[in-house]
């Protein structure tokens, strides 16, 4: 597994967390969508867990749930948000996963990525922290009886950090 560049501390964090979630996957043959927020402040945990799958299941939830999570970051000073859910993607160096525009243009062609020909279904942890971000992928494979994942693939160079689940870190006062 790739690590990512520049991580410092949370390299640690993220790695156990992608045992844990590629665990929870193979155990359960599905992920339910979860989000996990290091405070910032002294709370007496090292990091809080949001169950997001009761937002996810249309695009009001979705906005809803982004809100709740740039909310509850500011409120603790998260200083890390780490997203794990199954998503429809592209193989990477597909040429509509090169760009925004191309992408958005494959979403309104298909109706979103669910209904692309050249779809695959992965698992997506996104980490944002202040010392850089970084996004996880495993292909999920249902060919056999229990479903699996493919080996984690670090996509640091992925130009689409973009959208209603990135920038939920708060932003740091001049002081800080």
């Amino acid at each position: 597994m790739m690590k990512a560049r520049d991580m410092g501390n949370d390299v640690d964090l993220v790695e156990t967390l992608l045992g844990l979630i590629r665990q929870n996957f193979e155990e359960h043959g599905y992920l339910t969508p979860v989000i996990f927020v290091v405070p910032g402040l002294e709370l007496g945990v090292p990091f809080c867990i949001l169950d997001a799958s009761k937002f996810m299941t249309g695009e009001a939830g979705k906005d809803a749930l982004a809100e709740v999570t740039r909310t509850f970051c500011a409120e603790v000073k998260a200083t890390t948000v780490i997203m794990a859910t199954e998503v429809w993607s592209l193989p990477p160096g597909h040429p509509a996963s090169l760009s925004h525009e191309a992408m958005a243009a494959e979403y309104e062609r298909y109706g979103g990525l669910a209904n692309h020909p050249d779809r695959v279904e992965a698992v997506s942890v996104s980490v944002e922290s202040r010392s850089g971000c970084c996004l996880y992928m495993a292909k999920i494979s249902r060919k056999e009886e229990r479903p699996g994942l493919s080996e984690w693939e670090n996509l640091e160079g992925n130009e689409r950090s973009s959208g209603r689940f990135v920038g939920f870190l708060p932003v740091q006062d001049a002081a800080n």
